[in-house]
């Protein structure tokens, strides 16, 4: 599968973009892309995060990058866990302020703490698995005439 093939099928113009822009190698690149139909960050329109300078090292499209991304930075799984519970909870909130004391409190670093407090809402990964196979669904698949 191509993300070409996942191309043609598309009603979206914005997964259109992000499907050309990225160009996706593999399933998990794909869900990444799909990703980005979903999440929302206060300093980017849809579909613009991967180009910000902070993507490169924190690429947060998903509620469970956050954890991963907390272990890769030396926390602990519980630490990582308490801090991705809390961010769960103000997922799609206005009002942070609970979520920063915790970061502050958990001495996380200035670039981190700033890519948390901008992301406004996460999907979970399950539901971007389950968006990208609805999606691949509908490719048609060339079967061969022996």
């Amino acid at each position: 599968m191509s993300w070409e093939s996942l191309y043609k099928v598309q009603s979206s113009d914005l997964m259109r973009y992000l499907l050309k822009e990225i160009r996706p190698r593999n399933f998990w690149q794909m869900c990444d892309v799909v990703s980005l139909q979903f999440a929302r960050y206060d300093s980017f329109d849809k579909g613009q995060v991967f180009r910000a300078p902070w993507f490169r090292k924190y690429p947060i499209l998903v509620i469970e990058d956050v954890y991963e991304i907390l272990l890769d930075e030396g926390y602990s799984q519980m630490e990582a866990l308490e801090i991705t519970d809390c961010f769960v909870e103000h997922n799609g909130r206005e009002d942070r302020r609970d979520l920063r004391d915790l970061l502050e409190l958990y001495d996380v670093n200035e670039t981190l703490c700033h890519v948390l407090l901008d992301c406004r809402s996460l999907p979970p990964r399950e539901h971007v698995i389950r968006e990208l196979i609805s999606e691949l669904t509908r490719v048609p698949v060339l079967v061969s005439q022996d």
